[in-house]
Order: structure tokens, then sequence, then C-alpha cells
């Protein structure tokens, strides 16, 4: 037998450098599967997102994500609605309840809400009067129901605030506004209109 022939083996073991790369990926545990990204990956990584943040493509995922864990908007369009309504309720014209939410639900709802809740419930009594001159509740479209359970619920959560001890009748009288515009499958579970107990005259 001429032992200088090569033999074909069934069980031939692997090149070195591949039994040294197996051993890494076992090593890698749980993230072994990931490929390995090298500095050219990670540079356009970096550009894209670049992209996406000063085009503003991230800003309508933002805001639907806040939007559900009952944040304040971020918008640009939300922003220019509060800033615009707000001039509105100064200037003594008419707003909705739309804008309304959108109002308590930027200066006083949530933690990630701006931190003039304060300074915001002193103009409510501008925020009803304002409210008061909008659409007539005959004419007015019902009110989302998601919405409408989302805004009695915030009126409860700020009129328990000890900022809002002057201006309970202020927020009463607005909650009744909503039981108003409310869909009719809703206005028996709204619960701000009984809540709400405005301050007493001479109380503390």
């Amino acid at each position: 037998l001429d032992r200088s022939v090569a033999l074909p083996a069934c069980g031939a073991m692997p090149p070195k450098g591949k039994v040294h790369e197996k051993r890494r990926r076992k090593k890698g545990g749980l993230l072994s599967f990931l490929p390995t990204f090298g500095y050219d990956s990670v540079a356009y990584l970096v550009v894209f997102a670049a992209i996406v943040y000063f085009k503003g493509w991230h800003i309508p995922l933002e805001d639907a994500v806040r939007r559900q864990l009952g944040l304040g908007p971020q918008t640009r369009d939300s922003a220019d609605r509060i800033e615009a309504s707000m001039k509105d309720i100064q200037s003594n014209k008419a707003i909705d309840l739309d804008d309304a939410l959108s109002q308590f639900r930027h200066f006083c709802g949530g933690r990630w809400s701006t931190k003039g809740c304060p300074e915001y419930l002193t103009e409510v009594p501008k925020v009803l009067a304002s409210l008061k001159l909008g659409p007539g509740t005959w004419d007015r479209k019902p009110f989302k129901k998601a919405k409408t359970l989302e805004f009695d619920k915030l009126l409860i959560d700020v009129s328990l605030k000890p900022e809002a001890a002057n201006v309970t009748a202020e927020l009463k009288a607005i909650a009744a506004e909503l039981v108003g515009s409310a869909p009719k499958s809703v206005k028996k579970d709204l619960k701000a209109i009984s809540v709400i107990q405005p301050k007493k005259e001479g109380s503390e």
C-alpha cells in the first residue's frame, strides 16, 4: 500500500480557522446569530438615523406612542394648534372640545407634559368662556368615545390638584359641556360631572 497517496477520510477535521470560528460563535451565546458589523455598517446606520431625525420621519411614530401612553403631543401640528387655541382664549375667541382637550393634555396630562399646569389652571375660566362661544350642543358633532373618556378622567385628575381648588366650578362646567357632546353610549360612564365638587364660598 502506497502511503504517499492520501485517502479520503469520512471524519476529516475541518481546517483550524473554522474550528476557532465555531468556538467564537458558541461563546457568543444568544447573540451569536447576529452578524458582526464593521465600521462602514455603523457609519451607514448613523447617517440613516440622522436623515430620519432631520426629515422628521420619527415624529408621527413618537406621537402615536405617546398618545397610546396618554402623554402629551409632540408633533409640530399639535403644538401649533395648542399655541393658536391659547391665543384664542386670550382674545376671547371660540374654541371647541378638541382644543380644550389638547390644552389640558399638554399642560396637565401625565408626567411628560409640560410643567405649566399650575399656570394653565389660572386660565381655566377663560378656557370655559371660549368653549361656551364654540359650536352649540345642538349642532356640535358627538365627541369621539375614546377622547370623551380620556377628557373625563383628565378633568377628575386635574380637579384633585391643590392648584385647582379655585377653579373646580369651571372644571365642573367643562365636564357638563363634555357630557352635552358625548356619544350616547358613554354618557352613563362619565364621572367628572358628579365627582368634581365646586369649592364652597368661604371654605379654605
